[in-house]
């Protein structure tokens, strides 16, 4: 019976490394890096005002603000010229903690986060992806962040202006080490869980740690998933992505603790780590 068993944990060990291969293979060799990807950054020339004070043809990569608290307002504006010109463009711009408002010639064109910020509720940080008009070559851009948190940022990241055709292409083929990761974590979590309680009823303990260890493969790559950005190919939500990363973050404890239970509760150790278990 026990040698069945060990065969069958092998077979499907086995097999669910040979499906995982042979659909990330494939993936992978379909997101290689190609050259055909444009795009302009706006790092210098803006003039941020923040606390009443101006700053003056700053470099956004390289200018260093004071800590920013919850309730600070960042005013960045810029004059954008013809050689920022681009196809079906695109503002790619990085929020950190902070509603967001974008303007062309003092005209809203995108929002994000305004009412999420007065209701108090989580605003998160991520890309904005914000759709420009033709005329965007001769007009005057103004971003403006609403902080949500205390001690949030101190520096900017730069913006680019992409072609809006070619964008997720892009950022799928230079994802692609992290996509393939945090899919397989993913999927060992799926199939694993599911799968623990089925050898329950052969071998109680190593069910536990199985589930426990697809649990946390499952925590980890969803925490991944958010925070290298690939839930963008998937999700345009912002709001979703904080919530998802700081839930699978906490929740990550729960099955490595759960792992170590029963060696906690068979030795001899300190007594604040007893408690815990």
């Amino acid at each position: 019976m026990k040698a069945t068993f060990l065969q069958s944990k092998k077979f499907l060990i086995f097999n669910f490394i040979a499906i995982t291969l042979f659909i990330i293979i494939p993936l992978y060799r379909s997101t290689a890096p190609s050259d055909s990807y444009k795009y302009c950054t706006i790092d210098d020339n803006w003039t941020a005002e923040y606390n009443g004070e101006v700053y003056e043809d700053i470099t956004l990569s390289e200018h260093l603000f004071p800590m920013f608290n919850k309730g600070d307002v960042l005013v960045l504006t810029r004059k954008l010229n013809v050689r920022d010109l681009i196809q079906n463009p695109v503002l790619q711009c990085y929020s950190l903690h902070s509603a967001m408002e974008v303007y062309i010639n003092d005209m809203k064109i995108y929002s994000y986060g305004v009412d999420l910020y007065n209701e108090n509720k989580l605003v998160g940080s991520g890309y904005n992806f914000i759709p420009l008009p033709n005329y965007y070559t001769i007009s005057t851009l103004k971003v403006v962040f609403t902080v949500s948190e205390n001690r949030s940022f101190n520096s900017v990241p730069a913006m680019k202006i992409v072609n809006g055709n070619t964008i997720t292409n892009h950022n799928l083929r230079s994802g692609r080490i992290y996509l393939m990761i945090t899919l397989f974590l993913i999927m060992l979590g799926l199939i694993g869980m599911p799968l623990s309680f089925l050898i329950i009823f052969i071998n109680t303990n190593l069910s536990t740690k199985i589930f426990c260890i697809t649990a946390l493969s499952l925590t980890i790559g969803v925490w991944s998933f958010c925070v290298n950005d690939i839930i963008y190919f998937f999700i345009d939500s912002l709001e979703l992505k904080a919530y998802l990363e700081y839930t699978s973050f906490y929740a990550m404890m729960i099955p490595f603790t759960g792992y170590f239970a029963d060696v906690i509760n068979k030795r001899r150790t300190l007594p604040w780590l007893r408690i815990l278990y």
